[in-house]
């Protein structure tokens, strides 16, 4: 699937920079878009893992469309040539040499607002001096790019430091998400209350949007690897991965359960490799079935091939032959002669069509624009001509007003302007808190119909079901 809400792939926000990056073109570009739209001068931009400045130069050009309203960016890196760096050969010297000179000479059109911090960023830090000291900046925080979290109790400091700073409206660029870092999800997943994903780049990042302001006890009580095996492993894993597939236009459970694997194979845990493996074979296979763009299908592959590399390293081959027969489709031509795939959701889904027929409905709404409505829509459904979906209803002010496959995406009070016979909860996971929600707006609308879809219903309204 596409990420239909991308606007910053609309030609405006170039895909290049004048220096070295660890960005995809794509990447690139969205820095670019929510440099522009999320910061001026109340609002500073944290760049976290600045190293050469690609994502610095990126956020700073973005914001520069503000003139001298333009914000101040806080660049924080080590700056300092590392092992890997000299193999890869990404910067010149010897390891141990700093590369911040050349880091001022990449953004010299942007020094007036930039201010750089040296140095490692240290796990698990509470006390206030220190969190101080890392930022002591009385602004808030209107963009906080994480490219250093590279263990569980830095991402921690980095909440801890940064959380409280962060308002409604503020984007959290989490550049690692699709990696083998585990605890990245796990965390956002524990923020969830107050941070929901709606950015999917291509690469490694996912953009999320602060619906409310973080309260320092959610920060205080992120996981530590310990605590999750306490709670059972897979179990948590689990539903980290069903909670981010339900809520995001794109599917994330396969990158999930990878980076778990690749979680258990850093710390030894056997007995959960084989089962994080399987789970991600599975969303994987679906990824691609749902997928026809060749494009986004090769970028995909590069994805999972850079993720494998890891697990491969360490005896999981089979994992590698069966993903690339999956995803390494050239053309269309190729997708065209896999079995078509239907499953029980798609059996459902036509019995809906024709029950909001039996009801004499032609117009519907959706509750939900997550990866379940964009499954579904991409779907073709409704299958027949006479039913057509004329909006998608959800919560999130973040996603009102982009669209999925050309439906408009509305806010409860604008429901009423799209004129609807029915709404239909679309949601696998969470049909009863959705269903309340529909039953809401069906009854502040008069004449307007609801139905679940998956489950019996108690108190469906109008219908008998």
């Amino acid at each position: 699937m596409m990420n239909t809400n991308a606007v910053w792939r609309n030609g405006y926000y170039p895909h290049s920079i004048p220096c070295e990056a660890l960005l995809y073109p794509d990447e690139i570009a969205y820095l670019h878009w929510v440099g522009s739209q999320k910061c001026t001068r109340d609002r500073t931009i944290i760049d976290l893992g600045a190293f050469l400045g690609g994502s610095s130069y990126a956020l700073a050009s973005g914001s520069s469309i503000h003139g001298e309203h333009s914000p101040q960016i806080h660049a924080y890196d080590a700056f300092q040539v590392t092992k890997s760096q000299t193999v890869t050969k990404l910067v010149p010297g010897q390891v141990g040499d700093s590369y911040l000179e050349q880091y001022c000479a990449n953004l010299h059109a942007f020094l007036h607002r930039l201010t750089t911090h040296v140095g490692f960023i240290p796990p698990r830090i509470t006390d206030e001096k220190t969190i101080n000291d890392l930022y002591s900046d009385d602004r808030e925080v209107g963009v906080l790019f994480i490219d250093c979290a590279k263990e569980w109790g830095v991402h921690h400091t980095i909440w801890n430091v940064f959380g409280s700073r962060l308002v409604p409206g503020s984007i959290v660029v989490q550049q690692d998400f699709r990696t083998i870092l585990l605890y990245i999800a796990i965390h956002m997943y524990q923020l969830r209350e107050s941070i929901i994903p709606v950015h999917f780049v291509e690469g490694g990042t996912v953009g999320f949007e602060v619906q409310s302001k973080v309260a320092q006890s959610m920060i205080d009580q992120l996981w530590t690897r310990e605590q999750v095996i306490e709670q059972g492993y897979l179990k948590v894993v689990d539903r980290i991965a069903q909670w981010f597939d339900a809520v995001g236009s794109e599917l994330l459970s396969p990158w999930i359960w990878l980076s778990a694997a690749a979680d258990c194979v850093l710390h030894g845990d056997q007995e959960f490799i084989e089962v994080c493996i399987q789970r991600a074979k599975a969303g994987l296979g679906e990824l691609a079935r749902s997928c026809d763009n060749p494009t986004q299908r090769e970028t995909w592959n590069g994805e999972v091939n850079r993720l494998s590399t890891y697990i491969k390293k360490h005896g999981f081959s089979e994992l590698f032959p069966q993903v690339k027969q999956s995803l390494h489709w050239k053309t269309d031509a190729d997708m065209s002669r896999l079995p078509s795939q239907i499953d029980d959701r798609d059996v459902i889904w036509n019995r809906i069509e024709q029950s909001c027929l039996d009801l004499g409905c032609t117009s519907i709404l959706l509750f939900g624009a997550g990866r379940h409505t964009s499954r579904l829509l991409a779907s073709n459904w409704p299958k027949g001509p006479t039913l057509r979906v004329v909006g998608i209803v959800d919560d999130c002010d973040g996603k009102v007003g982009y669209h999925i496959a050309g439906i408009p995406i509305v806010s409860r009070e604008q429901v009423s302007l799209l004129e609807a016979d029915i709404i239909l909860p679309s949601t696998d996971v969470y049909e009863d808190q959705v269903m309340d929600s529909c039953i809401s707006i069906a009854d502040a609308n008069e004449g307007m119909q609801t139905m679940r879809v998956y489950s019996v219903s108690k108190h469906c309204k109008d219908v008998s079901c």
